[in-house]
């Protein structure tokens, strides 16, 4: 038999939620811009069940597709940065998005879009480079997490949030790399704390990931 490429079901989680997400907006819509106050009782409740059956089949959808890719995926160890492995890419890219779900709403940043696979090419992109501690790979991920378009409606130089909203996440991941996430709430008051320290730390006239991997040092023991 003739030999077929693994499939790399990253992206399908993207498409998942993107599906889920369109729906959820297409529904929203509907409900917003149908007359339904002006139509007769009959028709109210067609336009009701259409809508309901809409919201059913974006969720069925979603269900389906981010089932399959989370059983194939899915790898809950720790997500330490400076690993190597193949396992630990898997990780990573997980707790960014799961990390960015709960930490860019506190900034107000609507956390919609966030890519996996986008993660994936910052890991990959860093881990090229060798960088000789954990927290320099923590400074040149921030960098590249802001360069691989994460959040594609979302820059770091259109809204200054995001910046924050990565270091939250790295900084959590270093202190606590078995599971980050009780401290995102005071990983991300820190983050907001150090307000134009942090903005100027990745400036290449300030020594570009060097400025960053001094903060994270810094502040790893502190969340």
């Amino acid at each position: 038999m003739p030999h077929r490429p693994p499939i790399d079901l990253l992206p399908l989680k993207d498409a998942a939620r993107g599906l889920r997400a369109a729906a959820k907006r297409g529904v929203v819509a509907l409900q917003e811009t149908l007359p339904l106050a002006d139509l007769p009782a009959p028709a109210i409740a067609l336009a009701d069940k259409a809508l309901e059956q809409a919201r059913v089949v974006g969720q069925m959808a979603d269900r389906s597709l981010s089932d399959l890719a989370h059983s194939l995926l899915d790898d809950r160890g720790a997500v330490h940065l400076d690993d190597m492995e193949r396992q630990a890419e898997t990780r990573f890219c997980g707790m960014v998005y799961a990390a960015l779900q709960e930490v860019l709403p506190r900034l107000e940043v609507d956390p919609a879009g966030i890519s996996e696979t986008a993660a994936r090419a910052a890991w990959r992109k860093v881990q090229t480079e060798g960088a000789a501690t954990d927290t320099q790979v923590a400074a040149q991920l921030l960098l590249a997490l802001e360069e691989v378009k994460l959040m594609p409606h979302l820059s770091p130089s259109a809204d200054p949030r995001l910046r924050p909203g990565l270091f939250a996440v790295l900084l959590a991941m270093l202190a606590q790399p078995e599971d980050p996430t009780p401290l995102l709430p005071a990983a991300t008051d820190l983050a907001l704390a150090l307000g134009p320290d942090l903005s100027d730390a990745g400036q290449l006239n300030t020594g570009g990931a060097d400025g960053l991997a001094a903060l994270f040092e810094k502040y790893r023991h502190h969340v």
